[in-house]
């Protein structure tokens, strides 16, 4: 019964010890069930307010995010935590837009959902004009953090990112699915 007391005391305190001592913020960790919160949190954090953000700002966002905001409760493999930069002209039911789209794809162990696969899904649309049409639909997966470099210079060399880098998006997504 100690302990649960502990516990409550710690928990009471210290919301009130961090606002009145300004202790410094440590990054929150990461869960597939927090990622649009923290996601948005760090977005807001560095200024950022949807739908207003680049596709620069976008990719600088995300890959800071992936290297800099730890992760739990995924699986012990190397696949489990990815981007996926992913790009085109798509129609959803919605009407025709092209697609900017930055993702961070989880896997959990042990769960019913299809193979524990998650993701959290950043996508800026842009109304499809000719050029943007004739951008080939395509995609790219950047494993692991290691390649986060590697990555970024895929994403700036890419047909779609040298055309809508500095372009604010007509609208913007950020959700995270369950498959």
């Amino acid at each position: 019964m100690k302990p649960l007391r502990r516990t409550v005391l710690a928990a009471a305190f210290l919301p009130f010890a961090d606002s009145v001592f300004a202790l410094p913020a440590q990054p929150a960790a990461l869960h597939p069930t927090n990622c649009v919160q923290l996601f948005g949190k760090f977005l807001q954090n560095r200024g950022l307010r949807m739908p207003r953000i680049t596709p620069r700002q976008m990719m600088d966002a995300v890959l800071e995010f992936y290297r800099t905001v730890p992760t739990v409760g995924l699986d012990q493999g190397p696949q489990a935590d990815m981007l996926l930069y992913q790009w085109g002209v798509f129609n959803w039911g919605k009407g025709e837009n092209f697609e900017f789209d930055l993702t961070r794809q989880f896997i959990e162990p042990n769960t019913s959902s299809d193979h524990g696969m998650s993701q959290l899904q950043f996508t800026a649309n842009f109304a499809p004009t000719s050029a943007l049409r004739g951008i080939k639909v395509s995609n790219r997966w950047c494993e692991s953090k290691s390649d986060v470099q590697k990555f970024a210079s895929f994403i700036q060399a890419s047909e779609a990112f040298k055309a809508l880098k500095d372009i604010t998006p007509v609208s913007m997504n950020l959700e995270w699915i369950e498959f």
